[in-house]
């Protein structure tokens, strides 16, 4: 049997244009649970490159496939033409 992979390139909203009460939605956790301003500091920032991983705050821009055996598949990339590409990276594997 052949296993298709599929590399998902996704982008994240930038944190800084987003309207105040997003930026409070998605910060309140880290409010609460901060103990020190260097814990939140540093829970802003995983949020801050992690939005490309969420799919209320990331996008996709470039999906490709590639059997196994290390053919490759259609390839869609650049789906959104002038956006500065961050590389964020998730892949779903093992579809038989």
């Amino acid at each position: 049997m052949s296993t298709l992979i599929f590399d998902i390139e996704t982008v994240g909203e930038d944190f800084d244009r987003l309207d105040e009460t997003s930026q409070d939605v998605l910060t309140r956790w880290i409010t609460r649970e901060a103990e020190s301003s260097e814990q939140y500091a540093a829970a802003l920032a995983d949020l801050k490159n992690g939005m490309g991983f969420s799919p209320l705050t990331g996008q996709i821009v470039a999906i490709e496939c590639m059997m196994a055996n290390g053919k490759k598949g259609p390839s869609t990339s650049n789906l959104l033409p002038g956006r500065k590409k961050q590389a964020s990276k998730s892949t779903a594997a093992n579809s038989k």
